[in-house]
């Protein structure tokens, strides 16, 4: 939820973290007051625009309940992950500590305050840079896991224009970056994944 088509649709302002706090309690109760297995289910709940701002985030009020679960949306940095026009290049050595910085950030707002985090989108933009891609999703994820956040890759199915995230091809059925699938894979699952009976 944004204020979309305003200046301040990513940034949103006071009333707007209000209005989304608000909706977030209703949903909440909603949800609690059906009853059965919804009262112990884990709900997400996310802040202005599913921002990943500190000025966003710190805004959040939680609804008196003990299984929230924080969800945020982090294309970080911004001019690497997802602007089109922005830079390909990105290294661990020269911008690892911004990433290492957000999750620090993540876990001193929520995570340390007993509110587990999914990163609900993440992923970097396909500017013909697959190793470059390769060492960010690595590092992205490795830097995440210290601290337990389970991250999803926005697949929007996208490979030819814009926001090329795709990293599945639903028409051909084939991933056209199975080295960049397997680096994930390999922090998700350092041991190889488990069998399945």
């Amino acid at each position: 939820p944004r204020l979309r088509g305003t200046s301040k649709e990513w940034t949103g302002d006071d009333k707007a973290s209000e209005i989304i706090n608000y909706w977030e309690r209703l949903f909440v109760d909603a949800v609690r007051k059906t009853g059965g297995n919804n009262t112990l289910r884990h709900l997400m709940i996310t802040g202005y625009a599913a921002s990943s701002s500190r000025s966003n985030l710190v805004k959040m009020r939680f609804p008196d309940d003990d299984k929230i679960i924080v969800s945020v949306h982090a294309y970080t940095p911004y001019d690497f992950a997802l602007n089109t026009t922005g830079t390909a290049k990105w290294s661990a050595k020269s911008n690892g500590a911004e990433l290492d910085n957000f999750m620090k950030m993540l876990d001193e707002l929520f995570i340390s305050k007993g509110y587990p985090v999914i990163i609900g989108e993440f992923g970097a933009v396909d500017k013909d840079n697959l190793e470059t891609r390769i060492e960010w999703a690595d590092y992205y994820l490795r830097a995440a896991e210290k601290y337990g956040i389970k991250c999803v890759w926005w697949d929007n199915n996208g490979f030819t224009s814009g926001e090329k995230l795709g990293i599945y091809d639903r028409r051909n059925r084939v991933f056209p970056f199975p080295e960049l699938v397997d680096a994930m894979m390999n922090v998700i699952y350092p041991d190889g994944i488990p069998a399945t009976e």
